[in-house]
């Protein structure tokens, strides 16, 4: 066996892992299309579309705005449930707590829609803390001071990118 075949096979070996691992993502938010259910990853900005009204799974985390965060920047909330004219509960991504906590929740009401802007940061005692780059779901409850009225509920982050 020369010294060329001898290199060859693990070469050969290592292309199709690293090809198998490469997989492009069939759901949105997923990785190589599997362990993903798929209803939990439907994104969706249209509370009158039933996708955005039903609940993903169980395993969000219930928080409530901190209002002492550092470093805030404001965040894209994943869908949203209305659970009266008065009231959401707000689906959206973040990290680790303390390391990343939710600071405050932004409603501005416009004649056809309201823009709900989710604030994050790093929590007041997060500062020598080991932080993971993990993704934790979570929901806040949003009391509205105007009843929604058939509005679209639209992200205010994306107002603040323009």
């Amino acid at each position: 066996m020369t010294k060329t075949t001898k290199l060859l096979a693990p070469l050969t070996a290592l292309l199709f892992i690293l090809a198998a691992c490469g997989q492009p993502s069939t759901q949105p938010g997923g990785s190589g299309g599997s362990g993903s259910s798929g209803d939990e990853d439907v994104v969706s900005s249209n509370p009158n579309d039933d996708a955005s009204n039903k609940e993903p799974g169980p395993g969000a985390k219930l928080v409530t705005p901190q209002g002492d965060a550092q470093n805030i920047i404001p965040g894209h909330w994943r869908r949203i449930k209305i659970l009266d004219e008065d009231t959401l509960k707000v689906f959206f991504w973040g990290g680790v707590e303390p390391c990343s906590v939710l600071d405050s929740v932004d409603v501005s009401y416009f004649g056809d829609e309201v823009a709900l802007t989710l604030f994050q940061g790093a929590g007041s005692d997060s500062a020598d803390k080991v932080c993971p780059e993990l993704a934790v779901l979570k929901v806040v409850e949003v009391d509205l001071t105007e009843p929604l009225g058939g509005r679209d509920v639209v992200d205010g982050a994306d107002k603040l990118e323009k």
